[in-house]
């Protein structure tokens, strides 16, 4: 009966990795190659067109905060079934359209529905399955993320060239609802411990985090945290064209950046089993640095590599060490809940403002390099900062 059990948990976790790999791999990593021909084809500026992906990540923000009350009234594998197919739906419409108003809008739903059926349902569902190994687990179903990432990356660019962006993006859709719908209606299956009562007690409780200082400044470091770290995997297709180099290499660089994110997920996780959240903590943030030094003085080849050591043990912070955060937040029971999709808002309300500054940059400076500087700076401070404010135990 233990072995048949510990099965449908690890089936859990295939399903949760497939589930990332389409979702998280397509709408997130895959988004930078649409910068350019989509930018060309509807005649707008970089900022404006980045507009949209920063909507994508704050609407993500409010279904990440509010989605606990979703989950606790209709049940996280429900809502998930209700957002799965209508998210690939608002995807494909992308296709469609020819004015950006519209993209703004559709990015409105798919925000939305990407933060009530990605990283916050996912670390809720796996919560319970692994409570000795949960970081390791976690750090292999969020490998999706990167894996997807390094293939749609390719499959991307590779659909572009040869079908142009609107082909592309139905291709990539059809991929998406192929990859999921299964998983999500036939895999995923609502785990008990979750279920809570919708009583004034049980409410009150899930507000209390608001009143911890230490939540609400980790809940800051994640935030600026994202800010800075997301351009390595956002901006460096465009920045390494805009330099010089083909669309081809961009692609190749941007693809082994998630090659390596996605092997530093579980290295990151069994990091945080065995060591603790801290050093975890200081690895990312100086990694992320190092990353981000070799976007500034990218120069030839051979600076990919500081980028990789950035994608290895920076970018995979963000997503990995978020629930061991909340639950080793000094709260109860029912508050780490609630405080995974708070952490989980604050690292996608970061990647929103993100790529918006990136875009502003460029369109004022005609390069993404002072993005990146201060991207770097911001990272240095919060590392002098980490030890007092993020706690080591609950």
């Amino acid at each position: 009966m233990m072995k048949t059990a510990l099965g449908k948990n690890w089936t859990i976790v295939a399903g949760c990795f497939l589930f990332l790999a389409a979702f998280m791999g397509i709408v997130n990593n895959s988004f930078s190659f649409l910068i350019i021909p989509v930018t060309n084809a509807l005649n707008c500026s970089r900022a404006q067109f980045s507009a949209s992906q920063s909507i994508i990540y704050l609407f993500n923000v409010i279904g990440s905060l509010f989605g606990w009350k979703f989950y606790s009234r209709y049940g996280i594998v429900k809502v998930m079934r209700f957002t799965c197919p209508l998210l690939v739906l608002s995807f494909f419409l992308l296709s469609l359209l020819n004015k950006l108003t519209f993209f703004y809008l559709v990015s409105i739903l798919i925000g939305f529905c990407m933060g009530l059926s990605t990283n916050v349902p996912i670390a809720l569902l796996l919560k319970y399955s692994f409570p000795k190994r949960y970081g390791f687990v976690l750090g292999i179903a969020l490998m999706g993320s990167g894996i997807g990432g390094m293939i749609f990356n390719l499959l991307t660019n590779a659909f572009i060239q040869n079908f142009g962006w609107r082909s592309a993006i139905q291709i990539l859709a059809v991929i998406m609802a192929f990859l999921t719908i299964p998983v999500v209606f036939f895999i995923f299956r609502e785990p008990h411990h979750l279920a809570l009562d919708n009583t004034d007690n049980n409410k009150t409780h899930m507000n209390g985090y608001r009143k911890n200082r230490s939540i609400i400044l980790t809940a800051a470091i994640l935030f600026f945290f994202s800010i800075a770290s997301v351009g390595l995997t956002t901006t460096s297709v465009p920045y390494l064209q805009d330099i010089g180099y083909s669309p081809f290499f961009a692609s190749v660089c941007s693809s082994a950046t998630m090659a390596v994110l996605a092997v530093g997920k579980p290295a990151e996780g069994a990091l945080i089993d065995k060591y603790g959240i801290i050093s975890c903590t200081y690895a990312a943030f100086i990694s992320t640095i190092i990353g981000l030094a070799g976007l500034i003085f990218f120069n030839n080849v051979w600076m990919i590599l500081l980028i990789l050591i950035g994608a290895f043990w920076g970018c995979p912070f963000s997503t990995v060490a978020t629930p061991v955060l909340a639950i080793k937040s000094k709260a109860n029971d029912v508050d780490r809940e609630a405080v995974v999709g708070l952490y989980n808002a604050m690292i996608y309300l970061g990647c929103a403002l993100s790529p918006f500054f990136a875009g502003l940059t460029f369109d004022y400076l005609s390069s993404y390099r002072f993005y990146f500087i201060v991207s770097a700076m911001i990272v240095v401070v919060e590392t002098l900062l980490i030890h007092k404010i993020i706690p080591e135990r609950s």
